[in-house]
Formats: structure tokens, C-alpha cells, sequence
């Protein structure tokens, strides 16, 4: 899967599983993946800033990790 494939490059250990949204409203980052998405932070759940409303490290080290893959830099 592609995410699993970047948490590889990056360093990370992904799990992939179904959530509840009130356990989002404890994320201290939040971010999609997708074919058509990339990595798309999310910074907002339900009106509610997650941590302090910017795009967290994680979500920047995909990106990062997803760019070099596809032989684009930032």
C-alpha cells in the first residue's frame, strides 16, 4: 500500500485503521493519504485546531519522502 511504502522511507511505523472521530480530537497530528491526495495534512477536526493548528513534522516527512520518490524536491 502506498503508506505503508512511505512510512518505510521515512522512517515510520504506519497503522491503518478504522477511528473514531472523538479519538481525533486528541491527535497531535492529523493527515490523509491517498493516490489522488498525496499526504494532506489535516489541521482542523470538528471546528477544533489539532495541537496548534499547523501542519505537524510527520505529515512534512511524508511529503518530503513522497517527493523524493516521485524524483521532485521541495
Amino acid at each position: 500500500a502506498p503508506g505503508r511504502d512511505l512510512d518505510h522511507a521515512a522512517g515510520f511505523h504506519v497503522e491503518e485503521r478504522a477511528v473514531q472521530v472523538e479519538e481525533l480530537h486528541d491527535a497531535t497530528e492529523a493527515f490523509f493519504t491517498g493516490t489522488t491526495t498525496e499526504v494532506r495534512p489535516t489541521v482542523r477536526i470538528d471546528g477544533k485546531d489539532i495541537e496548534d493548528g499547523a501542519v505537524g513534522p510527520v505529515a512534512r516527512r511524508l511529503y518530503e519522502a513522497f517527493l523524493e520518490g516521485v524524483g521532485q524536491r521541495f
